[in-house]
């Protein structure tokens, strides 16, 4: 189950939950900081706890460029949690066991190897969820619901590129997210 934790944390793909806030209430010894999460060995399931990363806290972004032209000699960077976010996942309960089993046991690795059709059809009824207070709660697709408990107004992204003698050619991606 810690691979499946990570990655909800980390790779987010497939259909979700649906385009609203959700209101979950978990009991406080089911709201539970990452590495603690981690601790609890294969058993624990996620479905069952409000784990969050804290101010401070990392986690990898893998960066993937599919060109023959270019590419990221350094493929992952490490995001920095500015503020206390949680995370939690539903499952369906009529789940066939075979596939709570092939969850727990993918890794990132796995997950990318998967063809885009294999990902959707594995992981189409997973509803992952993200909250800034534990208790409210948006499918992690739904940019309108985030932006709204969030507080986001909006943001930017714009990628640059130059050249010169004392820099030679650089590059710069920026990534601006505008509160309200």
């Amino acid at each position: 189950m810690k691979r499946l934790c990570g990655i909800a944390l980390l790779f987010c793909v497939a259909g979700c939950a649906g385009t609203q806030v959700v209101t979950k209430d978990f009991q406080p010894d089911r709201i539970i900081h990452y590495p603690a999460f981690l601790s609890l060995g294969e058993d624990a399931q996620l479905d069952s706890y409000a784990v969050y990363l804290d101010r401070g806290d990392t986690f990898p972004l893998e960066l993937s460029l599919k060109s023959d032209i270019i590419g990221f000699q350094e493929k992952n960077v490490n995001i920095v949690v500015k503020e206390r976010v949680y995370f939690t996942m539903e499952f369906p309960a009529d789940w066939p066991r075979e596939k709570l089993d092939r969850l727990r046991n993918l890794d990132r690795e796995a997950l990318t190897s998967m063809s885009e059709s294999e990902r959707q059809d594995l992981l189409k009824d997973l509803k992952i969820y993200v909250s800034r207070d534990g208790m409210h709660w948006a499918a992690y697709n739904d940019l309108d619901t985030i932006k709204e408990l969030f507080g986001i107004r909006g943001g930017t992204i714009s990628l640059g590129m130059g050249m010169g003698n004392k820099d030679g050619i650089w590059s710069n991606l920026d990534i601006e997210v505008m509160k309200q």
